[in-house]
């Protein structure tokens, strides 16, 4: 399975250097505006870096979606799913390879804003840390901040679980009922938006856990665990259902 991820991240290795270009890109133009103390440059490298994050990280989302609905049409397939590999290996060591992606990119995200908070602090000599001055934009505590911090990237791990077993699903469902690639795509949409409905329905259904042990992590650790028991049930089940197709019903 090891070997399976190499191979993923290499074939996106192309994909993440041009998404990491246009981030480094916006960073220059910041960079510019606070060496030239130009605050009109400052403000459009943060708004490109603003910008150019979401539809980075949206585009890294989509290149984790995509590779099985690729390899399902061409005939790189054929070699990945004819590989003495269990089918359910390949189908997770792709999703841990989304997962992986997604939690760097987000990490260094985090990092990069960080690094340029601090230099604005550093311009115009506040002694604030960098949490603090994050609290004080957004009119919270530190712990609050640190806590949403942790929550999002358990949160992470659950739902992109999730939804690459939907999308995995959708794309062995859509493949199974047409060859043809436009039909597909439709088909796959409907389905994953069907499954989002389903989800969603039982998600509000679901009891909040109460927690009160002082931490503001961990009590949201608690009232999220039936969604996250949910998640994962979602997840296994559309999971086994695509290593089904692909074994049983898909011909590549």
């Amino acid at each position: 399975m090891l070997k399976t991820m190499k191979y993923e991240i290499i074939r996106n290795k192309l994909t993440l250097i041009i998404l990491a270009s246009i981030l480094g890109a916006a960073e220059l133009v910041f960079l510019f505006g606070i060496i030239g103390d130009n605050t009109r440059f400052v403000g459009y490298g943060i708004l490109l870096l603003v910008l150019g994050t979401s539809v980075v990280y949206f585009a890294i989302w989509l290149l984790g979606l995509m590779s099985y609905s690729h390899d399902l049409r061409d005939k790189t397939g054929y070699m990945v799913f004819l590989t003495p590999i269990s089918t359910y290996k390949i189908i997770f060591s792709k999703m841990l390879v989304g997962l992986f992606e997604l939690i760097i990119s987000a990490i260094l995200f985090i990092i990069l804003a960080g690094i340029d908070l601090k230099i604005l602090l550093s311009k115009y000599s506040s002694e604030a840390s960098i949490v603090e001055a994050a609290a004080r934009i957004l009119n919270t505590s530190t712990d609050d901040i640190m806590a949403a911090f942790f929550s999002f990237v358990v949160s992470l791990v659950f739902s992109v679980l999730m939804f690459y077993s939907f999308a995995y699903l959708a794309a062995s469902i859509s493949a199974l009922l047409s060859r043809k690639n436009g039909v597909q795509r439709v088909y796959s949409v409907v389905i994953i938006i069907i499954m989002l409905i389903i989800h969603s329905g039982i998600n509000k259904a679901l009891p909040k856990l109460d927690a009160n042990t002082g931490s503001i992590f961990i009590n949201n650790m608690i009232e999220n665990i039936p969604s996250y028991i949910l998640s994962l049930f979602f997840a296994a089940i559309c999971t086994f259902a695509c290593g089904y197709l692909l074994d049983k019903k898909i011909s590549l």
